[in-house]
């Protein structure tokens, strides 16, 4: 009777270590992926942004998704203090890129991925200037 409950649990300790293998797996594609696409949006803003240097000391608050096409959708940009001309030009910025199709694997596990990102000068509180990934991200 020991030998069997024994087996029994040593199974499930291994099954147990596949599944946080795979979800290690996936998560690092996931993040990969953000990584990139934060890359891809700094790249293409900073410049635009650099063109009004009187814009750095406001904070900005950016979310998108990402269709199958790699276009960004449901694109929201604000900005504290408010300032309508920022968040047209991040807006206008974003609409002209195109992404990576978000990887096969990512898909079938999250059918619903929001990107968001909060841009401010150095020290504000929140400020970061790469793609960040916030709860719930995945869903």
């Amino acid at each position: 009777m020991r030998a069997r409950l024994i087996t029994v649990i040593l199974l499930g300790c291994a099954y147990a270590v596949t599944s946080d293998a795979e979800i290690d797996e996936l998560q690092s594609r996931v993040d990969a992926y953000i990584g990139e696409v934060g890359q891809i949006l700094a790249q293409a803003l900073m410049p635009e942004l650099a063109k009004y240097p009187e814009l750095g000391n406001v904070k900005k608050r950016i979310s998108f998704k990402i269709d199958l096409a790699g276009h960004p959708t449901e694109i929201k940009a604000t900005s504290a203090p408010p300032t309508k001309a920022l968040d047209e030009l991040v807006i206008r910025v974003i609409r002209g890129l195109t992404f990576p199709r978000i990887p096969n694997d990512i898909l079938q596990k999250y059918h619903d991925i929001e990107f968001r990102t909060e841009m401010g000068p150095p020290g504000s509180i929140g400020s970061n200037q790469a793609m960040q990934r916030t709860a719930p991200l995945l869903r």
